[in-house]
């Protein structure tokens, strides 16, 4: 709002259109796990997340940031969790059959901890400009990609035989 002078009537508007977009997506989302197990859609969302913050760098550097451009590559990276987030919770909840309510209330108050420490970095770098929002959405979804694709190394567990030593 403060750096593209965004009136206070505006914001909520543009807000809402990226809330009801996310929406449709998540709604999209659904249709596609009739086809695609979540562990196949996560990395399209990551990869989707990791351009969109890549582009929001070179463009923030190498031009003066217009505001329409950068609404559309923000959109575009916070839309991309709609293949991730809850993908991403079910694939993590499939390791904890047992607990998963408990499972579920550990992976929600780690988003908001990493979120609100992520601002916390963030701010810390505040110089008037996009950049450190930039880099910090940049360095923040390729470490994601970057755990997703080491995570993906770690062998399946085996329920059924740990359920029989039990």
């Amino acid at each position: 709002m403060e750096y593209f002078g965004i009136s206070p009537n505006i914001y909520p508007l543009l807000f809402g259109a990226n809330v009801l977009l996310y929406m449709v997506l998540n709604r999209f989302n659904m249709k596609l796990l009739n086809r695609y197990d979540p562990i196949q859609l996560i990395p399209v969302g990551l990869t989707l997340q990791v351009a969109a913050s890549f582009s929001l760098v070179v463009y923030t550097v190498m031009f003066e940031p217009q505001f329409i451009v950068v609404y559309l590559l923000i959109l575009m990276n916070i839309c991309s969790i709609s293949l991730i987030a809850a993908n991403a919770t079910s694939c993590a909840l499939k390791y904890f059959p047992d607990v998963s309510g408990t499972a579920n209330a550990v992976i929600g108050t780690m988003n908001f901890g990493l979120a609100g420490l992520t601002g916390i970095i963030a701010s810390l770098f505040h110089d008037g400009t996009l950049l450190p929002m930039v880099v910090t959405m940049l360095v923040g979804s390729s470490l994601s990609l970057l755990a997703f694709t080491v995570s993906r190394r770690v062998p399946e567990p085996d329920f059924e035989q740990a359920r029989h030593r039990l």
